[in-house]
């Protein structure tokens, strides 16, 4: 009887632990492991013909050879002499905008830009 238990524990556990290590995160979770580590959304196509891709560093699309343009929620920005400007196409009919509209995940994204190569401050003095 004992040696039944054991068996029905034993097969029981065999089919629910890979079940468990399978799950993923319900969508209401915040995205600290498994969704953060996933590959983001690409955008929709756009008219424009500009080629954009996701920069996992600063957390925003950017478009591929076109220095300083931020791609987020449809519109594209650019900081352009000390001000911000949007366009709907990426490649032309720039408008300044107020420094205020430009939402705050364009604006942290600019200032994570690449710094350029990293200096040692630490190391052996001469």
């Amino acid at each position: 009887m004992r040696a039944q238990i054991l068996l029905c524990l034993f097969l029981a556990t065999a089919l629910v632990l890979p079940q468990l290590a399978a799950a993923k995160p319900p969508a209401h979770a915040p995205a600290h492991g498994y969704r953060a580590k996933q590959k983001a959304p690409e955008p929709a196509p756009k008219k424009s013909g500009i080629e954009i891709v996701y920069d996992s560093e600063r957390g925003i699309h950017v478009a591929v050879g076109i220095s300083g343009v931020l791609f987020h929620d449809g519109h594209y920005y650019r900081e352009h002499d000390g001000r911000w400007e949007v366009s709907l196409s990426g490649d032309g009919d720039w408008r300044i905008s107020v420094a205020a509209d430009i939402p705050g995940t364009v604006v942290n994204a600019k200032k994570k830009s690449h710094p350029g190569p990293a200096k040692n401050k630490r190391g052996k003095h001469k």
